[in-house]
């Protein structure tokens, strides 16, 4: 559980060194979904109450070299304040790839602090899937920030 990703940022060389944060139960491949290498490690964490994955991200602290995030489980409880608590500190401009799954507290209110650190121009893939409570208005947000033209990989739905 939090010993793995504890393990996790150690071996990228901490925290503010980590590019890749892969906490995500399954992966998309054209809408068919499959176990990750990390399912055990990423199931075991979002099963944890709040409080402890919030301790958990204090421990750990921010993430400012982020480029790759996928987060997602199913259900992923993670809710806006959470998820603005583990990117605090990110630099919106490096993000290349966003895989957002399962969460059933994230709305738009996640995808315009996205907006707001800058998360746009570099990004290349953004997967949101089974996010019911996003809508066109955090999309624009996102849109706003330069997401589109620099876009490879989109997948939406809900």
């Amino acid at each position: 559980m939090a010993d793995g990703v504890r393990q996790m940022v150690r071996d990228a060389g901490g925290a503010e060194r980590l590019e890749d944060l892969f906490l995500n139960t399954h992966v998309s491949n054209g809408g068919d979904y499959k176990e990750t290498a990390v399912f055990s490690t990423a199931d075991a964490l979002w099963k944890l109450p709040r409080d402890d994955r919030m301790a958990l991200w204090t421990e750990l602290g921010p993430f400012p070299s982020l480029r790759r995030l996928r987060l997602g489980g199913f259900p992923c409880p993670v809710d806006n304040e959470e998820f603005a608590f583990i990117l605090r500190g990110m630099d919106g401009s490096r993000v290349e790839e966003l895989f957002l799954w399962g969460f059933y507290e994230f709305s738009d209110v996640s995808l315009k602090f996205l907006a707001e650190r800058g998360c746009g121009h570099a990004l290349r893939i953004l997967t949101l899937a089974m996010n019911n409570v996003v809508t066109d208005v955090g999309l624009l947000a996102l849109a706003g920030a330069g997401v589109g033209p620099g876009l490879e990989y989109l997948e939406l739905h809900g």
